[in-house]
Parts: C-alpha cells; structure tokens; sequence
C-alpha cells in the first residue's frame, strides 16, 4: 500500500516546466530513493510534498487524502518531517533543546513552545523531554544532550536534526542527501540508523546522488529528468534500464552493482 501518492503533479515556475505530470508512489514502510541529476525537479517535488510551494496541477495524497495546497506546518503535523541537505540547528540552543523544537512544532506550539516557560505544564514538558532524550539514546548522541551544535562533528549535527526531524512522528521522512559530506564509518552508521528505522515502520523517502549507497538501501528507486519521471521501480530493474542509463547513470550504474 501507498502511503503517498504523486497524481499527475505539475509544478511551473513563470515559463520554467520544473514538474511535468509527475505520478508515482511511495509504499508504507518502505525506503524509496528519488535520484536524478542536478535540475532534474528533486528540489521541486519535495518542497511540494512538505507545503513550501503549491502545486500547478495534480494531487498529492496522504493516504488517500490530498495535501497538496496545505501549509507546511499542517502538513508536518499530518505526519511529514524531513531533514535538509544543508543541516539547519539553532546554534543558541542545546543538543536537547534543538530536538525539543519539533516535539513542539507537532503538537502546535511552534518552536517557540521549546523553550522555558512560566507555568508551562510540567508533566507535558517531562514527557516531551523524556521522548526526546529516549531518540537521542536510540541514535546514540544522547551524551550529547547538554552540548551546543557548533561543539559537535558535522556528522552529529547531521543526527541531531535527523532526531528533531523523528521526534514529531512522521509517517514519512524525507532525507535530503543524509550521506553528503560525512566520512566513510559515518556513512555506515548513518545508514544502519535508517535500515532501522524501516524496521521500526518508518516510510523514507530519500534523495541521494552516492548510486552505491541508493542501491545497496532501497526498496524502490524513482527517477527524475528535466521535471518528468523516466523510471519507476526495483534497484535491478533500475540498473537495468536503458533510459536511466543514458540519461543520468551511464556507466557508474555498473560500478555501484559491483
């Protein structure tokens, strides 16, 4: 079954086609890779998904109710967190603190609702930080807590806003390029986080260029050229597709088999 659905989704920008009749789905529990090269309408076709811009033509459906047009924060708190391809934490706030933001996003209060308050109800605010501190344990920062994100590698800003981004309880998790700019060991372990996830019943959408890493973590692969999709399928049949070859993999799609 989807749990989202992409029906015949166009996005225009003035004269610019970013879209074209974009229909595909992403199947519950499932990890599902978005590839395609540089201007290929990735950008596009999530902001769509998560409320940043609005749709020219089409639906977009979260388990068979439409979305498309919604604000962003309605949306999240429907269940659609992602995380960024450039990693965005308050630098002024604590590991917890950061994490504690989309708890409060989820339930209504906006990011402002993280932060201390007089009167606040206490029992709600443990239960939010004992949430957030059980993440931070599953993803193994939780030593982290109390540290600033400018005192922590790059690849743990990546973790602390994946868990900001898990905190709300997605149905679906958008990763913008989790994998880019992280060390060989860092890769690994960012993606055993997410083969767990899956397991956990997580739906990840996720958008990748590194093919060895799209290939060895997802179930399904869509692919995207000049706005429209060319492909739609298993990383075999993928590999095997002469179109997608030509257009975006060539010859790397051999190396990343190996």
């Amino acid at each position: 079954m989807d749990v989202l659905t992409l029906d015949n989704v166009s996005k225009d920008f003035g004269g610019l086609h970013a879209l074209r009749d974009v229909t595909c789905g992403i199947p519950e529990g499932t990890i599902t890779s978005l590839i395609g090269p540089n201007g290929a309408g990735k950008s596009t076709l999530t902001s769509l998904i998560c409320g940043i811009h609005k749709t020219s033509h089409g639906r977009i459906l979260l388990r068979g109710k439409a979305i498309q047009g919604l604000p962003a924060h309605v949306i999240k708190r429907l269940g659609v967190a992602r995380t960024f391809q450039i990693v965005q934490l308050f630098s002024n706030m604590t590991v917890l603190e950061n994490v504690q933001i989309g708890a409060h996003v989820k339930y209504g209060d906006g990011w402002l609702g993280a932060l201390p308050r007089p009167g606040a109800a206490d029992h709600r605010e443990k239960e939010i930080a004992d949430r957030c501190m059980e993440l931070l344990r599953f993803l193994d920062i939780d030593s982290y807590a109390d540290s600033m994100p400018s005192d922590l590698s790059f690849g743990h800003q990546r973790t602390v806003e994946l868990a900001r981004a898990l905190v709300a309880e997605p149905e679906v998790l958008i990763m913008d390029e989790p994998c880019s700019g992280l060390a060989p060991g860092e890769v690994e372990h960012q993606l055993r986080i997410i083969d767990e996830l899956r397991g956990r019943g997580v739906t990840i959408l996720f958008i990748e260029h590194n093919m060895s890493v799209v290939m060895e973590i997802s179930d399904k692969i869509i692919v995207l050229n000049y706005g429209q999709k060319i492909a739609e399928g298993s990383p075999q049949e993928i590999m095997d597709n002469p179109q997608v070859i030509e257009a975006y993999l060539g010859e790397e799609m051999k190396h990343a088999s190996r």
